[in-house]
């Protein structure tokens, strides 16, 4: 390419996010991002502006295929694929997810009430193939039991990323039915006290 290549940011930002697929944030330039498109580092600055611009590009990118892991149907039950959809990305993704959850000013992932918002619309548009218990999860997941579930989801995904654990898909799933059954029953005693 000449020297008055124009690289559209989409690629930039493509290729920022492979590079922090394999060493994370810390290991991306703009020279690094040039080499792999095969340009000088003047189209990298022209078409993402500075190197924070690009961050805050490359993690709105990041948030979203968190999101849309979230979205997959992975159980019939919208709530708990949001749960199993970030234990998912965080295995299958954890540079990604750790460069997610970075404090930078940048998009953030979505917090637990903002998932559930989100939730709540799936949940409503699947309500004739859920049948009576929509009324139930609607109830359950506010307050202190989002909550709960949110740190419990958090931290499995965090052992997950990490390489603490491998997991499957059917042990998240089991893991987190497991837990938010514990967490229901606590939230309806809870209730009645």
């Amino acid at each position: 390419m000449g020297a008055h290549a124009t690289i559209d940011v989409n690629d930039i930002v493509s290729a920022a996010i492979q590079i922090v697929r394999e060493a994370g944030w810390d290991a991306v330039s703009a020279r690094r991002i040039a080499g792999r498109l095969g340009c000088s580092t003047m189209p990298i600055y022209s078409g993402a502006g500075s190197m924070q611009d690009l961050r805050t590009l490359t993690k709105a990118r990041a948030v979203e295929m968190l999101e849309t892991s979230q979205r997959i149907p992975r159980t019939g039950n919208p709530a708990l694929d949001l749960a199993v959809g970030y234990v998912a990305f965080a295995r299958e993704e954890p540079k990604l997810f750790h460069f997610v959850l970075s404090e930078d000013g940048s998009p953030r992932p979505p917090s637990p009430e903002e998932s559930m918002r989100a939730g709540r619309e799936r949940l409503i548009d699947d309500a004739p193939k859920m049948g009576g218990i929509l009324d139930s999860i609607l109830k359950s997941v506010q307050g202190d039991f989002l909550f709960r579930s949110w740190i419990f989801t958090h931290g499995l995904a965090e052992l997950v990323a990490s390489g603490v654990v491998e997991m499957s898909d059917e042990e998240i799933l089991r893991h987190l039915n497991a837990a938010g059954a514990a967490f229901y029953a606590f939230h309806s005693q809870e209730g009645k006290a």
